[in-house]
């Protein structure tokens, strides 16, 4: 198998050691300890990940919104995930017009870090406002933890329910766990 047929466990990107300005980015060294465990990071998500330092990567604007545009013409449920800590740095603006009728779910991650007393009616009411005054309304709201898989119950019986009908789409921004909320997933499903 070669190198083009592998992933970036962050990001998605096919991992290549040719160019480092380009998505995928992995040098040849690291490429051979990704070998051996059989997961990869791109240099971007590996920085990103253990320096909190995010690398400059240019991908042309039209080739992210086209990537964008195709979620709106696909049968697809999009889960969309938010850092409770900080809702509206986390928010995608503009999300109902990249996913246009696509019905979608907000999973509002790092509720474990709340006090134990929190209840959840009172957080998914908090985090309706919030959407609702950003014109979001998400189909339902969902609470949990991508660092503590038993938490996610709720979610991965939503996933079950829909993933033989459609695909399924994880989106958010930055910082939120997404990675983290996929990697749970691909343990949990037997990667």
């Amino acid at each position: 198998m070669t190198e083009e047929h592998y992933q970036c466990i962050g990001c998605g990107a096919t991992i290549q050691s040719q160019d480092p300005g380009q998505a995928g980015y992995l040098p040849a060294s690291a490429l051979a300890k990704g070998l051996e465990k059989g997961q990869f990071y791109c240099q971007r998500c590996f920085k990103l990940r253990h320096y909190n330092e995010l690398q400059d990567l240019q991908i042309p604007d039209q080739v992210f919104l086209d990537k964008l545009s195709e979620i709106a013409h696909d049968d697809a449920l999009i889960i969309n995930v938010l850092d409770i800590f900080d809702v509206e740095g986390s928010l995608i603006h503009g999300l109902a017009r990249f996913i246009g009728n696509q019905p979608f779910v907000v999973f509002g991650n790092k509720f474990d870090l709340l006090p134990k007393v929190t209840r959840q009616n009172r957080v998914k009411h908090w985090l309706k406002g919030i959407l609702a005054d950003n014109g979001l309304f998400p189909q339902d709201i969902i609470l949990g933890s991508a660092h503590k898989g038993h938490t996610l119950t709720e979610l991965l019986e939503l996933i079950e329910d829909n993933i033989h009908d459609r695909n399924i789409y994880i989106v958010g921004v930055t910082n939120v766990g997404k990675s983290t909320l996929i990697n749970q997933l691909l343990a949990h499903y037997g990667g």
